[in-house]
């Protein structure tokens, strides 16, 4: 991750755990180092971050216990003493993922339409997403980046029936970029964007009563 997030990482855990014995108030370390990891790979732009379970995997292989209130305190200890994570900038990332998928999708790079492909996938996906947002889709119990990936697929597919093509891009791929099991892509794409409908029709048809706002 270099030493720029190492050493912020290492203070935001500083912090963290400064504060607690000030309060007298039990910590899980392996919830703070999760935490700290994550924000201050956010905190510099590293928009295809380390997951929250992906870490906590990796620790608890090395017999640290994390459960889901471990790391729920933490993230409620760090907003109180005022401490902000990052926002996650959805167009940079969105550009980052379709690059990676360019530059290993044997299909994609034989495609004679590849640049009319690309250039819709894009502004397609960001597009989407951003109605997601604004809807507040993706805040319906789910991690922003499963959405973003769920929403490059919905964009892709609508890109290859305007030219009358084969999807090259899959689910599978999609979730190996963004860190996540490839169930999680296709059970939000269905969710938000329907197996059959078009994305724009699955949004408009959702009862916005069911919605929860962050």
């Amino acid at each position: 991750l270099g030493p720029s997030i190492r050493i912020y990482s290492h203070n935001i855990g500083l912090i963290l755990l400064n504060d607690s014995r000030d309060k007298n108030r039990k910590i899980n370390l392996a919830a703070v180092a999760t935490y700290s990891v994550v924000s201050a790979a956010r905190f510099y732009s590293l928009n295809i971050v380390p997951q929250y379970k992906k870490i906590q995997a990796y620790l608890q292989n090395m017999g640290f216990k994390i459960r889901p209130r471990d790391l729920f305190n933490v993230i409620s200890d760090a907003r109180e003493i005022g401490i902000v994570e990052a926002k996650i900038d959805a167009a940079k990332t969105i550009n980052e993922i379709i690059s990676m998928v360019m530059k290993n999708n044997g299909k994609l790079q034989r495609l004679e339409e590849r640049e009319t492909f690309l250039s819709v996938l894009r502004n397609m996906s960001i597009r989407l997403f951003n109605d997601l947002k604004s809807s507040h889709y993706y805040f319906h119990g789910k991690n922003p980046i499963i959405c973003l990936a769920a929403a490059i697929y919905a964009a892709s597919k609508e890109a290859a029936a305007m030219l009358k093509i084969k999807n090259p891009v899959t689910q599978k791929e999609l979730a190996g970029y963004v860190g996540y099991a490839e169930y999680s892509v296709r059970e939000t794409y269905e969710e938000f964007f329907g197996k059959a409908s078009s994305p724009e029709d699955s949004i408009a048809t959702q009862n916005p009563a069911v919605l929860t706002v962050l």
